[in-house]
Order: C-alpha cells, then sequence, then structure tokens
C-alpha cells in the first residue's frame, strides 16, 4: 500500500469505493468527471485529508485498482449500496448545482436569462429567419459583384450575412448568374 493511503489509514471498503470511481470516470465526459471528483472528496472528507496531498492520494488511488482488488472483500449487498450511494450522489450534485445557481440571481437576472435563452432558441431553430436554401441567384449574383468591388470586410453586416448564405446555395458568382438566366428564361 503507498504512503499516503496508509498515512491516512483509509479503509478497504472506502478504497474499494474510491476505486470504484476511478474506473467510472474513465468511461465518462467531463461534467461526470465532475461529479464523481465529489463523490470522492466526499468520501476522503472523514479522514480529513490535507489540500496538498489530496491530489498525490487521487492519483494513488486511480492507479491502485483498488475496485478489482478489494472485489472480493466487499459483499454484494455493500456493493448494491456503494453503488446506490454514488449514484445518489452524482443525481443531487447536478440538481444541487442548478438550484444553488438559480437561487443565487436576482429577478432581473433571472428575466434577463429567460430572455436570452428564448432568443437563442429562436435563432437556432429557424436560422435567424434567414431561408439559405430559397437564396434568390440574382440577389447573389449581384451581391457576389459587389463583393469583388468592396470586399467582403466592406459590406455591411446583413450583406454578410446574406453573402455567407448565398455561397453555401450558390458557391461562386458564375453558378448564381446562370440560376438568375435560368430563373429569368434566358437560359
Amino acid at each position: 500500500m503507498s504512503n499516503l493511503i496508509s498515512k491516512y489509514n483509509i479503509s478497504e471498503t472506502d478504497l474499494y469505493t474510491l476505486g470504484l470511481v476511478e474506473s467510472m470516470k474513465k468511461s465518462s465526459g467531463y461534467s461526470k468527471k465532475e461529479k464523481l471528483k465529489s463523490v470522492s472528496l466526499k468520501i476522503l472528507k472523514p479522514y480529513k485529508v490535507k489540500f496538498m496531498d489530496l491530489g498525490v492520494l487521487l492519483n494513488e488511488i486511480k492507479k491502485g485498482g483498488f475496485d478489482t482488488k478489494y472485489s472480493e472483500s466487499v459483499s454484494k449487498e455493500k456493493k448494491l449500496e456503494i453503488e446506490k450511494m454514488i449514484q445518489e450522489i452524482v443525481e443531487k450534485s447536478n440538481t444541487k448545482f442548478f438550484k444553488d445557481f438559480w437561487s443565487e440571481r436576482s429577478k432581473k437576472q433571472k428575466w434577463g436569462i429567460i430572455i436570452s435563452v428564448l432568443f437563442v432558441v429562436g435563432l437556432l431553430s429557424n436560422n435567424g429567419g434567414r431561408k439559405v436554401g430559397n437564396m434568390d441567384p440574382c440577389d447573389c449574383y449581384e451581391l457576389f459583384g459587389r463583393e469583388k468591388l468592396i470586399g467582403f470586410s466592406n459590406l455591411e453586416k446583413l450583406n454578410k450575412f446574406r453573402y455567407n448564405d448565398c455561397i453555401k446555395v450558390w458557391d461562386n458568382s458564375r453558378k448564381a448568374n446562370d440560376g438568375c438566366l435560368e430563373k429569368m428564361g434566358i437560359q
């Protein structure tokens, strides 16, 4: 056993639990890893681990494979209890974060957040009101010409958006011109 594990006299059951948490971290995304880290800290709290030792200790546990090493010494009932406890802490930390975040906001801030979220959802749901697939080829041909003449950086903001939409549909001014001629029935 490593120096810090024996220094803090961590029980086999807690080592098993910490090993299990470390195994779960391997297949988890960032958010869940952070929640699992809170599980480890909760388990280590009664041992009064010094802050400077915490990182090294968790690293030793990570490398120790204690979930397999002590698997035989922990009963099935205890394993189920441990898994349930881990799940509860992970779920509680999820809701606790949002409750704490929301309760710390003033009424003005809450309304600002709600309005901002609705605005973003509105933009995402209909692409800001722009119909990219229905870009008029004649308008795009004209816009491509204007961009060649004055440069993209000198276009008005709205025209920059329209130009980018035109590029998505027509690729270049020649294709937009062909589309425009076809639309007018010339080609």
